[in-house]
């Protein structure tokens, strides 16, 4: 099986090494392209009007000066890959409630999902990654199988502690606002910073939902096409 492994923390980062070397030793063929820095928070954003470098890192691994969607665009189009498979992650970091909506990660899986291709967005709770490599590797015939089922991207996420079960559930209702943290005033107008902060109280959180399950310690997995507009209408075509 050919496997798409992309991701938004960068090609530095340990998540996408831990999602590589997994795949690796299950003998399927993987490429790596990935932002070449940190581009969490990108969502689907594209870069439209400047060039990007393409630099390889060795074998089969390749950095792009742009978006997380850009790496999925250059493995499709530059190098011409035809994946089976996107694999977006692991990314530092829950991607729970409305976080998907901002989420790189989510970002280009949701890009290869709208163009036919199965994909998964997986997220971490904490650095322990051999840890979660371990958790990958006991749940990943389920995962799998999941992936192939989702209606759109398969979002999974990896709790801090537990790891021995799996739940399938809904995005949470939103939980984040901004906070401005400070104006400056300029030549030209004033200068912001904004800090988008979690207020949601754990204890109402719906106990149905994705945000309750990862801090529970399951393993969760959501097909966002059934909760947001995260839809991919070429796999639904297909299902017809």
């Amino acid at each position: 099986m050919n496997i798409l492994v992309v991701n938004d923390d960068g090609i530095m980062s340990p998540g996408i090494e831990v999602l590589r070397s997994f795949f690796l030793r299950h003998g399927e063929h993987v490429l790596t392209v990935a932002p070449a820095t940190n581009q969490s928070g990108r969502s689907g954003a594209i870069t439209l009007s400047e060039p990007l470098d393409v630099l390889n890192r060795g074998e089969n691994r390749w950095a792009v000066t742009g978006t997380p969607v850009d790496s999925v665009r250059v493995a499709l189009t530059y190098l011409g890959y035809q994946p089976d498979l996107i694999a977006s992650g692991i990314n530092h970091g829950s991607n729970l409630a409305d976080d998907v909506y901002a989420s790189g990660t989510v970002g280009a899986a949701h890009f290869g999902c709208l163009h036919g291709i199965p994909a998964i967005a997986l997220s971490a709770a904490s650095e322990q990654w051999s840890w979660t490599g371990r958790v990958l590797e006991r749940h990943w015939p389920i995962i799998r199988s999941a992936s192939e089922s989702a209606l759109g991207v398969l979002n999974v996420n990896f709790p801090a502690h537990g790891g021995l079960a799996i739940a399938h559930a809904p995005l949470a209702p939103a939980r984040h606002r901004d906070e401005l943290l400070s104006v400056e005033k300029t030549s030209i107008g004033h200068r912001i910073t904004l800090q988008s902060v979690a207020e949601r109280d754990p204890s109402t959180i719906d106990p149905k939902t994705d945000l309750h399950f990862v801090q529970s310690g399951l393993v969760t997995l959501t097909d966002l096409a059934l909760s947001s507009t995260f839809f991919a209408p070429n796999r639904l075509a297909t299902r017809a």
